[in-house]
This record gives C-alpha cells, sequence and structure tokens, in this order.
C-alpha cells in the first residue's frame, strides 16, 4: 500500500524539471548547510509519515490534499542562506550563488502553496 501511495503523491526531481499544471506544491528543504544534519534526519520520518498514514488519517490527507561556522560555506566559501535576495536591503548587489539561482528558479516556477527550510545547529539553538 506504501508504494501505491508513494508513487501517487510523491516524485523526485531536480531542481529545474518542469512541474505538472495545476497541482499545488508543497516544498521542504533541509541541509541548506552541509553541518546542519538535524533537518534531514527529522524531514525523513516527517515524509515517511504523511506517506504511510495518507489513506488512514483524515487530518494528514487533508494537508497533503491542501488545506559563520565551518560547513555553512559552498565550495565558493559563501553561506548560502545569507545569498537569498533581502526585502529590507532591496537595493544590495548580490553576487548570487549557483546553488542560491536554481532555488530561486525552482520556486518562482512551481505554485508552492506551502514551505518550510529546516535549520540546526548552535546558533538557532541554545
Amino acid at each position: 500500500m506504501i508504494k501505491g501511495v508513494f508513487t501517487t503523491l510523491t516524485r523526485l526531481y531536480s531542481i529545474g524539471k518542469i512541474h505538472e499544471p495545476g497541482e499545488p506544491e508543497f516544498k521542504y528543504i533541509a541541509n541548506i548547510h552541509g553541518n546542519e544534519v538535524v533537518g534531514k534526519e527529522l524531514m525523513l520520518p516527517l515524509i515517511q509519515k504523511l506517506l504511510e498514514n495518507y489513506e488512514k488519517d483524515y487530518k494528514i490527507k487533508n494537508l497533503i490534499d491542501c488545506e559563520p561556522l565551518q560547513g555553512r560555506e559552498n565550495a565558493n566559501q559563501q553561506d548560502l542562506n545569507r545569498n537569498f535576495p533581502d526585502q529590507f536591503k532591496p537595493l544590495v548587489k548580490v553576487h548570487y550563488q549557483p546553488e542560491t539561482k536554481a532555488v530561486l528558479h525552482w520556486t518562482q516556477s512551481y505554485p508552492f502553496v506551502l514551505s518550510a527550510s529546516l535549520h540546526g545547529g548552535s546558533l538557532v539553538a541554545d
């Protein structure tokens, strides 16, 4: 049963693929920084729980149906979390990294109605 739900509710795709028109999308991002492993570890059980309980739990079905540390930089020594447009500093010129450009294009190309970006590490937890 999980295989059937998996194939009808999810798909694995690379940033830049064509979206299925008329279908809202949810975007979950984990590991924006390579040293933030907690997000990935939380994301995998979340996805599994959503898929395994889609046909069993009406709340989950309604949800899906719409209702400066080491390791933070990419190969160009840029912190990708600080490389996105800033609504409070719109005039600042930023050289966007390839990863940032890909995520920006991806989020502008699909009609996401919900989004989450998980961060972890000592900067966000005391």
